[in-house]
């Protein structure tokens, strides 16, 4: 069987995590299977080509940019694309695949309205390649110009040409019943592995224990919802945190999300920002060089964790930690309550405005997080049935084509 897999997200540690949860669950389906993922020039990550059982090979599609919409449109000029060298290789390596795969991410069919994710898919599509969504959220779409109502429209169109939809929480699977969308329900792929590393002390500054692992997040330079003035207020929030914490007897060990970006744009930057001179010697950033099997192992031994990030949520019920999940979106949230974990989930803009929300269960989490474990492992439990589960309806969907 030969996989390819598209459109994969990088340069953050959730996907990353996503990428080699689901090469291990193809591989320990087909052990013989060949598994190759294309990546679009710039988009290339170096840290993607180290993960074992998979090829990784970029193609520079130049000008993508300039053409998707007119290919959506116009389909039949994805043949004259096979007339330019980058575009042959690449169509022929989808051409020679049995099944493409759709990576698992975030709201890119939605909010965040990629359209060379769609145009991926239409390219996939117009070689008569079946093609999978798999662990996906989608929705929220922006509906307020012409080009927004043209990228749902083609968004419906080629979800309902996919062979499998995995949706990864309730709000999405919502969306789909809503437009009438073939899918089944799905949960984070991540939830499907749970890595066995030894804690690595240099990573923690020494630290075995008596810490609380903490993953604020920057939105304002990237997502359509949170303003700078927001930011300013959030910011606040963090360093609040942090203060309550280490007041609290613990040390601070934080995890940056975002990595090989440069100009001050990834998370260990914005951390040290959050960081006050006094309590320098109680915070941590960890090297974000080092692999999401050392992240897991880090949350693993945390008193608790609080993540305004999904993917560092899903560490701590992987590894049965309680965890306080600051949700910024409906596919951090949905994910929660789907596990019966509501009660831990806070919305992020909501706490921003009122911090008494929050405070509360933060000292409950201080005094004697251990007693909230076992809704923990509980979560866990379902999570990865569910994972399973999905997959297991992958494969009988493929193996129908």
């Amino acid at each position: 069987m030969k996989f390819i897999i598209l459109n994969q997200p990088t340069k953050n540690k959730g996907d990353f995590a996503a990428f080699k949860a689901l090469i291990n669950l193809i591989i320990t389906k087909y052990p013989q299977a060949s598994i190759e993922c294309l990546f679009t020039g710039k988009d290339y990550d170096p840290l993607f080509g180290k993960v074992k059982n998979v090829s990784c090979r970029s193609v520079n599609l130049f000008g993508l940019w300039r053409i998707t919409k007119i290919c959506l449109r116009f389909p039949i000029l994805f043949k004259l694309l096979k007339f330019l060298p980058t575009y042959k290789e690449y169509s022929n390596r989808i051409s020679n695949s049995d099944v493409a795969i759709l990576a698992p991410g975030g709201l890119e069919i939605g909010a965040y309205q990629e359209w060379s994710v769609l145009w991926g898919l239409a390219m996939v599509n117009s070689l008569n390649v079946p093609f999978a969504i798999y662990s996906r959220s989608i929705g929220k779409f922006i509906n307020k110009s012409d080009s927004d109502r043209l990228f749902i429209k083609y968004a419906i169109d080629y979800l309902q040409k996919s062979k499998f939809n995995g949706l990864r929480e309730k709000k999405s699977q919502e969306f789909a019943s809503m437009l009438g969308i073939h899918h089944f329900p799905a949960i984070d792929v991540v939830y499907s592995y749970t890595p066995e590393n030894p804690l690595d002390v240099k990573l923690t500054g020494g630290r075995e224990d008596n810490y609380v692992v903490f993953v604020p997040s920057k939105f304002s330079n990237w997502h359509p919802d949170f303003t700078d003035e927001l930011q300013e207020k959030m910011d606040r929030l963090y360093k609040l945190i942090i203060s309550k914490v280490i007041a609290g007897g613990f040390d601070v060990v934080m995890l940056p999300h975002t990595y090989g970006r440069g100009n001050g744009n990834d998370d260990k930057d914005y951390f040290k920002t959050l960081i006050e001179d006094k309590y320098r010697t109680n915070c941590i950033i960890v090297d974000d060089t080092a692999d999401t099997d050392d992240y897991q192992a880090i949350i693993k031994l945390a008193k608790f964790s609080i993540s305004a990030r999904l993917h560092q949520i899903i560490f701590a019920i992987n590894n049965h930690t309680p965890a306080l999940c600051l949700s910024y979106e409906h596919k951090m949230s949905a994910m929660m309550e789907m596990l019966g974990l509501d009660d831990y989930s806070i919305d992020l803009k909501s706490v921003v405005l009122k911090h008494e929300k929050i405070l509360p269960l933060l000292d409950e989490y201080i005094s004697n997080s251990s007693n909230h474990r076992d809704d923990f492992i509980n979560a866990k439990n379902e999570a990865y049935k569910i994972a399973q589960d999905s997959f297991d309806n992958f494969i009988e969907s493929i193996e129908k084509t």
